[in-house]
């Protein structure tokens, strides 16, 4: 790299007078690549480094990381290590470059100011590659200091993407799941880049996947092999180009207002049938009075007593998301009950009138004045009566786990036409889809992708997951999927599964026959089925969330031994090649975890049925050490799984095995 300032000079007066800069919005990703010949890279060639990679003397965090990133997929890719320098420092003049970030280099290159959070410019000029992007300080993968948690992280990270989409395009590469072994790099002896000018601003707002950081242990052979988990997974998060660029993190509203409000003000909150204002089950999930016009005047007073406060963005939205009901009735009063729609149980017009109000009151302090809301429970459906408009948000909940029925797909997508089209307002997806499934084999990749295309051809604005069980070995596809339509929401999802078993090799066509085949038994199972399977246990509630327990009438011994018999044929298909061995036999240790599993909750059922309960015992004792050996490459979440495991009391178990006080 030339340290002559008359050289940085000359290249912005040139691009200044010729470059074609595509600008990206909010409604919609701009990806375009224009192509140019006679301009050329030289990355690698013939196993040699032939370029550089240079940030800025005093680069941001997530430059230092993007640098990395390159850095590491092109050596595994080619084999060669590209030096990373700052600015300024001395380099050949020989070599091409990489600029990253806000290099003075890139002065005119890229459009830094007009791009949209966490959006990027990748251009290639008289032989250099800038790729810069929207970036802000702070922690790469962490947030509230703690590590490998990308649950509140709003550092933007533009550059970083920048790197990926280069990654993606010019490498291939792919990640399949978190850690070494779900990196799939093609490899190659030259890397040689020519013509690219691109601006890309990200469809959506926020992507988050919840990623639990409390779900730390214990489950974990060590704090170590938690720290390790949750950053590779961190990292897989980044690399499917998860950022929260616009600050939609609102939960329930009122959580804290029974406790501020509760004796001054109890007009707030909801008449009880009783006749009583008053929680319901908990004053933390108490319903309000939405009706109640003292109330909405609190709701914007404390919005606007917060708007200069900047750990709150953005300061033109006010939260009008009801607390979760846990079951109680909504409020009963007549003024409440005058805005329903008579016929329906259905609550959405009251909501959708509260929330009009809101915004009404809020818009006059500022123009802009946004209202967030839930559709959710008693009002998941549309409003009937009741018209919205598009400073009204809505965060859309399907009301359904599993089974993925046809009818219940349906249901979840009449909701989103109704919101973002009958009713008037955007919508983002805010679902509770991956609480089932504990560490079986489920497969809803298809169906979760298809109805997640088509909330993104039809205006999503954001996603926010509630929760990754991270079950990477078993359930692959569907976190591969969920992914990956992040940033390729209009693919179909033949291709990105194409993607994913492409990552076997020559196992490919095995691998797809064993996840095909977890695919026709998920779609077996009926609402019916479903509901014989949980209530055959005596299970009175959340049966999501209990599913280990009555695994088994879904995943019998029968279903289980052809799983393994198609498995078998993937593991004799990765031939020689030792990383689609181990791949396969990441899968394999999925299958065996989930065996493992459904052998404890047998045993326990035999020993409540008066059998041997030291046989239980046993059975727990080889499923955790079992987890404590594989839980450094990433297969699962094993805090995850342990926090619904409730059932199994591991110290009581202990003093079952033989040689116990007990």
């Amino acid at each position: 790299m030339s340290n002559n300032r008359e050289n940085y000079m000359r290249w912005t007066t040139f691009l200044a007078a010729t470059m074609l800069v595509v600008y990206g919005g909010w409604a919609e990703a701009e990806d375009t690549t224009f192509s140019r010949t006679g301009d050329g890279l030289d990355l690698v060639h013939d196993g040699q480094p032939t370029s550089v990679i240079v940030v800025p003397s005093k680069a941001l965090p997530v430059v230092r990381f993007a640098a990395e990133e390159l850095q590491h997929h092109v050596k595994a890719s080619a084999g060669a290590t590209l030096p990373i320098r700052e600015e300024g420092d001395a380099t050949d003049n020989s070599q091409g470059v990489v600029f990253l970030g806000e290099c003075r280099a890139a002065d005119g290159v890229a459009p830094r100011k007009a791009l949209s959070p966490n959006g990027y410019h990748i251009q290639l000029h008289q032989g250099n590659l800038y790729l810069s992007g929207d970036d802000s300080d702070g922690p790469v993968l962490d947030s509230r200091g703690i590590k490998g948690s990308l649950h509140d992280n709003k550092t933007r990270v533009g550059t970083l993407f920048a790197v990926y989409e280069f990654l993606d395009k010019q490498l291939g590469v792919r990640w399949l799941w978190p850690g070494r072994l779900g990196e799939v790099i093609p490899k190659q002896k030259s890397l040689r880049v020519t013509g690219w000018n691109q601006t890309y601003a990200p469809k959506l707002l926020h992507s988050r996947l919840r990623d639990y950081y409390t779900q730390r242990g214990p489950g974990w052979s060590s704090p170590a092999a938690a720290d390790r988990y949750f950053h590779e997974q961190a990292i897989w998060l980044r690399r499917q180009r998860f950022a929260q660029g616009q600050d939609l993190d609102y939960g329930h509203a009122f959580h804290e207002y029974w406790k501020r409000f509760g004796k001054t003000h109890p007009e707030f909150f909801a008449l009880r049938p009783n006749g009583k204002r008053e929680p319901g089950r908990s004053p933390h999930l108490v319903q309000m009075c939405v009706s109640q016009r003292a109330l909405w005047k609190r709701i914007v007073d404390d919005w606007k007593a917060n708007a200069n406060n900047t750990d709150i963005s953005p300061r033109d939205w006010i939260n009008g998301a009801e607390n979760d009901s846990a079951g109680d009735p909504a409020c009963t009063c007549k003024s409440c009950r005058a805005w329903d729609v008579p016929g329906t149980d259905s609550l959405s017009d009251r909501y959708a009138r509260f929330w009009l109000e809101l915004q009404r009151m809020g818009s006059n302090v500022s123009p802009n004045a946004t209202v967030i809301g839930y559709a959710y429970g008693t009002y998941s459906d549309p409003p009937r009566a009741v018209r919205l408009n598009k400073r009204i948000v809505v965060a859309i909940v399907p009301d359904f786990y599993f089974p993925w029925t046809d009818e219940a797909r349906e249901r979840f997508r009449a909701q989103w036409k109704g919101w973002t089209g009958t009713a008037g307002a955007r919508a983002y997806l805010r679902p509770n889809y991956f609480h089932f499934g504990h560490n079986m084999p489920i497969f809803i990749a298809r169906k979760f992708g298809e109805d997640f295309g088509f909330a993104w051809k039809r205006g999503m604005l954001a996603t926010d997951f509630d929760m990754v069980p991270g079950q990477w070995a078993t359930q692959g596809p569907a976190l591969y999927v969920l992914g990956r339509m992040h940033h390729k929401g209009d693919w179909s999802v033949d291709k990105i599964l194409d993607e994913y078993y492409g990552g076997f090799g020559a196992a490919e066509s095995a691998v797809r026959a064993y996840f095909a085949y977890w695919e026709r038994i998920t779609n077996a199972v009926t609402p019916e089925h479903y509901e014989a399977g949980w209530k055959s246990k005596g299970i009175t509630d959340n049966p999501e969330h209990r599913f280990y327990r009555w695994a088994a009438h879904i995943f019998t011994a029968e279903v289980m031994a052809e799983g393994r018999r198609l498995l078998e044929v993937a593991r004799r298909s990765a031939a020689d090649d030792p990383t689609i061995r181990d791949r396969v036999a990441f899968l394999e240790n999925g299958l065996r975890h989930a065996e493992l599993t459904l052998a404890v909750q047998s045993a326990w059922d035999h020993w409540k049925a008066g059998g041997d309960s030291a046989a239980y015992a046993a059975a727990l004792q080889r499923l955790d050490r079992f987890r404590g050996e594989i839980d450094r490459e990433f297969s699962a979440n094993m805090a995850y799984l342990r926090s619904r495991e409730r059932l199994w009391n591991r110290d009581d178990a202990k003093q079952l095995l033989p040689g116990s006080n007990r």
